[in-house]
């Protein structure tokens, strides 16, 4: 599965330990999932979408990353 956290997480100007603290996950949990070494489960994933004001679906995909 790939994601576009970073790319987006970026573009908000939030760091990771932002994000992580926003979502209610670990700074590593963010990390794991930027780098693909992690699939955040529905509700995480959701949580992170939520806070990145980004539908999950444009977040997380199976595919190439598409890039702007």
């Amino acid at each position: 599965m790939k994601n576009k956290v970073r790319e987006i997480r970026e573009r908000h100007g939030l760091t990771q330990r932002q994000l992580a603290i926003l979502s209610e996950v670990g700074r590593s949990t963010i990390s794991n999932t930027e780098t693909g070494r992690y699939i955040p489960r529905v509700d995480v994933a959701i949580r992170i979408a939520r806070q990145l004001h980004t539908p999950v679906e444009r977040l997380f995909f199976v595919g190439k990353v598409e890039r702007k």
